[in-house]
């Protein structure tokens, strides 16, 4: 079995090429998730196919049909190619003068009035900017709001909260 330290060597020398060849995107199959997850677990289990050809070409990834996924905030396709429609420059935003607490319901009302935000979130879904104490030393930042969080409108609940 190949030594995990080598095979996570392997991996990143992989990306790091792809990446210089322009890759975006990387499809990884269930039996390379498989190997790496029993490499990770420094499992005895054999994979059934060497490292090496678990990595996809460029070729092989740009052959590879488009899938799509449909989510709470929308529908996500995984083969779309982020350079085809690029996002415009942010805007310049200047916080008027006031309290905390207006400054923030201003930042609310800019985020959820944004053109770009509209169009990535779907079904009534609201964006979140966090909630607590405007006056917090200090500020916790998790991922993308999941199902629960979605539902609430505020992060860190359910589980995860």
């Amino acid at each position: 079995m190949i030594d995990p330290a080598d095979a996570i060597e392997v991996l990143l020398e992989e990306l790091k090429r792809q990446k210089a060849e322009g890759v975006l995107r990387v499809g990884v199959s269930s039996e390379s998730i498989q190997l790496l997850k029993s490499l990770g677990a420094g499992s005895a289990a054999k994979p059934s196919t060497p490292l090496k050809s678990a990595i996809l070409s460029k070729e092989t990834i740009k052959a590879q049909p488009s899938k799509t996924f449909e989510t709470r905030a929308g529908i996500v396709n995984s083969n779309t190619d982020a350079s085809a429609t690029p996002a415009p420059s942010p805007p310049v935003v200047t916080l008027p003068s006031g309290t905390k607490l207006k400054q923030m319901e201003w930042l609310q009302k800019v985020v959820s009035d944004c053109e770009q935000t509209r169009r990535h979130l779907k079904n009534g879904i609201k964006p979140m900017l966090g909630f607590g104490s405007l006056d917090a030393k200090v500020v916790l930042v998790g991922d993308l709001p999941g199902i629960e969080e979605l539902e609430a409108g505020r992060p860190f609940v359910g589980d995860v909260g």
